[in-house]
């Protein structure tokens, strides 16, 4: 508002009148507040309810107005036909078409925005695309834009534009003295409902809209009578539940909360439930014995529920069980002298009527390895058989407790970040320019309090109401992603193994389910990042459904194409980068933390699991890459961004340098093109160092066949535009291709590349990046003709080119066996491949093109016009559009090169 203090006591008659919690939604006629701009900038100098209504009112006018200069929102589209005409709305006759333009945020929704049937509609930014909208590819034009400058699909933490100061003076200017203000509600529909009945409505916020009648076809700016959407700013939160976020989690309305939740789940879910009459884990703590002392329990073949705590250890000084107090545990263990989040689990466990507790430190001896590597085996079946699973999310050790404290602490709402908005939802029980709670008599004659609070949402209408689905009106993302808890390694799979899990995060309680995730403010999230159902239907897939999407890839003109694959959402792939970027506190942990998850995996789907690889995806799973920064690109200027990890060597063996396992760094997976690979792997083996095979390892191996060639330092002629080392292929030259410049990306960043390396190529663009390894060959007894294991072996690899060379000088009867210096050759006329004696290692990765397949860059013409769309990004047409079908590559390898049979150590 304008600067001059004001401080409104009361609420004026207006607003008591008003039914605020029953107000229809915004396409229907709006109920009538004040008669004009003056009669409420009047009141706002006394009613505080008053001044929200202006914000709103405010929000609508500015949300019909373009973004300002260098800015976008994104807006749903689509034909719908309405009844009655701009003249006279009210009047049901007349069925006409109309344009149903909807308001939405910074970030692109990955779904449907709303409840609709059969109806359509597409999605883009405020600028429209020349040219014509495909039906297969109009979605992806949308997302391919923002390659060229429109913006990253996933912007976050701009100003909404209702934040913008408002001139008082200049909206008198704008808005007609005959225009009354009209108030509307945003009535959403709840996740997951079938039907668009009452019961399934859930109401957001209160909207108000500047217009000469209550039709929202004469709404200011409304174009031609058309629907406009523009969505909502107060937002009422009463005691009503779904809407109100505690400041305390240790209250009982908050354990109504989750009892109500879990019930949800157990009647209305099609998650599988606990079973109550399985066996309980080997020791438990039951904390019904007195009020006062929790005593360790081995079960012994008992059966019964039980809750497990996920926490973070941390370094504060802790109990643990040993074999020299585990009898002392049995007798039992006074809760006081528990840290506090063992005393807020214990808290939590009989709040919900459940007589045994899990904590990990404490119903497995920790100085016991036979006993360590047994219950880390069973973690996998520990964590899916609880009743439910209390995740200290907020906690960073011991001793931080369960229930983070929330007094004064604004905090981001699910729809805020979604949206791409930085806007803050201010603690409804503090006083400010941002909150106001009231005192309202409803219909039915009770008193109830509505918190009113500043937060923009998309709007609702009849027939098309909005889902609460966060990813249906902006971007889709983890809410739990940012917590302390999620930073640890041994974590995930604590998060992804329960059927439920309970969630005291920092800003609010969240509940998660094999269904959903539902926050505690009313929002509810596809559970898409940690489901174990889903997990295991992407380990189902078909061979034609790895690699690039299926109707292959969209890109512009001299830009990098955004690839992605089935299992990079919500699949192995997806999990391994979250995990790659945790911490743990024992480095050889690597691959148990993931133990108890790759049992479960391996026995569901009668997978083979090789050092954090499946069998069945080995390829896809194979070429990963570390990604120590975020890597962007402005205007075709590779730009490096925040800092996601560093890459280091463990101080002990944990892996083959050939799995993501085998360093300490994040890591990404590059999708390959599956329908037609190079390579092909002939034997995979791991030796475990214990009885687990999903657990620590001490050695490995891998050998794989694939076209070899040596690797060398590529100098630009320009500005090197891509990410990662330029290096080079080159043929020979009656070959009749061209070097082939690629982007290689090491293992370790820091450390300089050395020279002699070789590409093992596993589709034709993509390949792993092998030095050699001085030593005695790893080739087992037999695998090779002839072979007898006292070959001495150089530092140098033979390559396709190499062999290429040999064949054309032997005659067509060759011998079956033959050496070649550090190769054996067997049957080469008859197709097989040639075994290289000398050992190597991974070092890397790395992206080559084929000069005669790929002239965007060097086309003077590509060039220019590149340079136009990034100028003027509203200027991008469908011909600017290149595609790449799943069958088709980029890369310069053929089936005619040579194939190497190789071992990776």
């Amino acid at each position: 508002m304008d600067s001059q203090a004001r401080t409104p006591i009361s609420m004026c008659k207006v607003c008591q009148s008003v039914p605020w919690l029953s107000l229809d939604p915004e396409d229907a006629p709006g109920y009538p507040h004040h008669a004009s701009l003056e009669a409420l900038i009047t009141s706002t100098w006394t009613c505080r309810v008053c001044n929200f209504i202006l914000y709103a009112a405010v929000s609508n006018y500015r949300r019909s107005l373009k973004p300002p200069e260098g800015t976008y929102r994104w807006r749903r589209f689509e034909t719908v036909h309405t009844l009655g005409t701009p003249e006279n709305p009210a009047k049901n006759v007349g069925v006409r078409q109309a344009a149903y333009v909807k308001e939405l945020g910074l970030c692109m929704p990955p779904k449907e925005s709303d409840s609709c049937i059969d109806r359509g509609g597409w999605f883009t930014p405020l600028w429209s695309l020349p040219g014509s909208w495909d039906h297969d590819i109009g979605t992806r034009i949308g997302k391919m834009v923002t390659t060229v400058g429109i913006g990253m699909t996933d912007r976050i933490d701009e100003e909404p534009v209702e934040d913008a100061p408002i001139s008082l003076e200049d909206l008198k200017k704008v808005i007609p003295q005959s225009y009354g203000v009209w108030l509307y509600g945003n009535w959403w529909i709840r996740h997951g409902s079938d039907g668009l009945n009452n019961s399934n409505l859930q109401y957001m916020g209160v909207g108000a809209r500047f217009g000469s009648s209550s039709h929202m076809f004469h709404s200011i700016n409304n174009p031609n009578g058309d629907i406009l959407v523009r969505g909502k700013s107060p937002l009422p939160r009463t005691l009503v539940p779904r809407r109100q976020r505690e400041m305390d989690s240790n209250m009982d309305s908050t354990f109504r909360c989750v009892s109500r939740w879990i019930k949800e789940c157990q009647d209305t879910h099609k998650c599988t439930p606990p079973n109550p009459t399985l066996v309980l884990p080997t020791r438990v703590l039951d904390v019904s014995v007195s009020g006062r002392s929790v005593v360790l329990v081995e079960t012994r073949g008992k059966k019964g529920q039980y809750i497990a705590l996920s926490h973070s250890w941390g370094k504060s000084s802790r109990v643990i069980a040993t074999k020299s107090n585990v009898g002392d545990l049995k007798n039992g263990i006074a809760v006081s002298f528990l840290p506090k989040t063992f005393q807020d689990a214990i808290n939590i466990t009989k709040k919900l009527g459940i007589q045994y507790l899990w904590i990990d430190c404490l119903c497995i001896i920790q100085d016991d390895p036979s006993d360590w590597e047994r219950e880390a085996a069973a973690m996998g079946n520990l964590y899916m058989n609880s009743y439910i699973t209390i995740s200290a999310a907020a906690c960073t050790d011991s001793s931080s407790g369960c229930f983070p404290q929330r007094q004064k602490f604004a905090y981001k709402s699910a729809a805020s970040i979604s949206l791409g908005y930085k806007t803050k939802v201010e603690p409804v029980l503090l006083p400010g320019p941002d909150t106001c709670t009231l005192g309202w008599v409803g219909n039915n004659g009770l008193t109830m309090t509505i918190f009113l609070l500043k937060e923009w949402l998309p709007g609702s209408v009849k027939g098309s109401f909005q889902k609460s689905t966060i990813g249906a009106f902006g971007k889709t993302f983890d809410p739990i992603a940012d917590a302390p808890l999620s930073s640890r390694g041994w974590t995930l799979q604590e998060r992804l193994l329960p059927t439920r899990i309970i969630h005291y995060a920092g800003d609010q309680l969240y509940f998660e389910c094999d269904s959903m995730l539902q926050s505690e403010d009313g929002f509810c999230f596809e559970n898409e990042f940690f489901s174990l159902p889903r997990l295991l239907s992407m380990q189902m897939i078909s061979e034609d459904q790895h690699g690039i999407g299926n109707k292959g890839v969209s890109f512009a003109v001299d830009t990098d194409s955004v690839l992605s694959g089935i299992r990079l959402r919500g699949g192995w792939l997806s999990l391994v980068q979250d995990y790659s970027r945790r911490k743990l506190t024992v480095s050889t942990d690597k691959l148990p933390a993931l133990a108890g998850l790759a049992r479960v995996i391996a026995e569901r789907t009668r997978d083979r699991y090789y050092a954090g690889l499946w069998a069945t995806h080995f390829y896809e799973d194979l070429f990963w890459r570390v990604y120590v920064q975020e890597e962007t690109f402005d205007s075709g200027v590779p730009l490096k961004g925040k800092v996601t990890g560093e890459a280091s060597r463990p101080a002990e063996y944990r892996a083959p340098s050939w799995s993501w396992a085998s360093i300490d760094a994040p890591v990404r997976f590059i999708p390959l093109v599956y329908k037609d690979l190079m390579a092909q792997v002939t034997k995979c083996e791991t030796t475990p160092s214990g009885n687990d095979v999903y657990g620590r390892l001490k050695g490995g191996r891998l050998v794989i066949e694939g076209p070899v060639f040596e690797l060398f330092p590529h100098t630009p002629k320009d500005e090197w535009k891509r990410h990662g080392i330029p290096v080079e292929i080159r043929f020979a030259e009656e070959d009749g291709r061209e070097t082939s410049v690629g982007a290689l990306y090491l293992d370790f960043p820091n450390e300089p590349l050395q020279y002699p390396c070789y590409a093992l190529f596993i589709d034709p663009g993509n390949a792993l990046i092998l030095r050699a390894r001085p030593g005695r060959p790893v080739i087992g007894q037999g695998e090779v003709p002839g072979y007898k294991g006292d070959e001495e072996v150089s530092d140098s690899l033979l390559t396709s080119e190499i062999v290429q060379e040999y064949l054309k000088t032997q005659p067509e009867t060759t011998v079956e066996v033959q050496d070649i210096g550090q190769v054996r050759i067997v049957d080469p006329r008859q197709g097989r491949v040639f075994q290289a004696y000398t050992n190597t290692v991974r070092i890397g990765v790395a992206s080559f093109v084929d000069a005669n397949k790929f002239k965007i860059s060097d086309s003077d013409k590509a060039k220019k016009r590149a340079e136009e769309i990034r100028a003027d990004p509203s200027s991008l047409k469908l011909e600017d559009i290149a595609h790449v079908h799943l069958n088709e590559s980029w890369g310069p390898i053929t089936h005619e090169d040579p194939k190497i049979r190789v071992t990776v150590i």
